[in-house]
């Protein structure tokens, strides 16, 4: 539009204005709301904003009383803003997802704290530990068939064949635990001996 067209539209725009029970367009009623067109058909679907229906009135596309329409949509974001602010005070779901948060948080750090101060271990090397003091256990208990057949073979007393196999399990035992506590840096007299 050229300058002279804008500025005899705006005038016109004003003195049609100008009354409170004025009649005007979307595109009218959004240039005083400072919204879009699309806005205010979202809320006349809405039911925000009711267009003028008049029988007297044989206008193209929907109308609007002025002082109406400016009074309902400044309604509607008075409710608009009380929602947000009563959310914003009574938001728990955000607060508690907030808290749970921060908790999580200072648990990671404390665990890593404690990690470095040695007083925990990390997973992986938890695994690899009991994953080899569990292959000691089970070579030792292996290894005694090949181990104790040829001294059971001379062997004909029952007694003593309890009793040799008796201290070479206890032994093939006590050998994995010892390898076991030195994988965890135990002293001999620390560890618990059953009779």
């Amino acid at each position: 539009m050229t300058e002279k067209r804008v500025a005899l539209r705006c005038r016109s725009m004003s003195s049609v204005l100008n009354d409170a029970n004025a009649i005007c367009t979307s595109a009218q009623l959004a240039d005083v709301l400072g919204i879009s067109t699309r806005q205010v058909d979202s809320l006349v679907s809405t039911h925000v904003l009711k267009p003028v229906r008049s029988s007297a009135l044989k206008l193209r596309g929907k109308r609007y009383r002025l002082s109406a329409a400016v009074q309902a949509y400044l309604a509607y974001r008075e409710q608009c803003v009380r929602e947000q602010s009563a959310a914003g005070r009574n938001g728990d779901a955000y607060q508690s997802a907030r808290a749970r948060r921060m908790n999580a948080i200072a648990l990671i750090e404390e665990a890593k704290a404690r990690q470095l101060s040695g007083e925990f271990i990390s997973r992986r090397s938890a695994e690899i530990t009991v994953t080899n003091c569990l292959s000691a256990i089970r070579n030792k208990v292996l290894a005694l068939p090949n181990r104790l057949s040829r001294i059971l073979a001379a062997e004909r007393d029952p007694n003593t064949v309890a009793s040799i196999l008796k201290s070479h399990c206890r032994g093939a035992l006590f050998a994995a635990c010892d390898l076991i506590a030195e994988k965890a840096g135990i002293k001999n007299g620390e560890r618990e001996t059953d009779g």
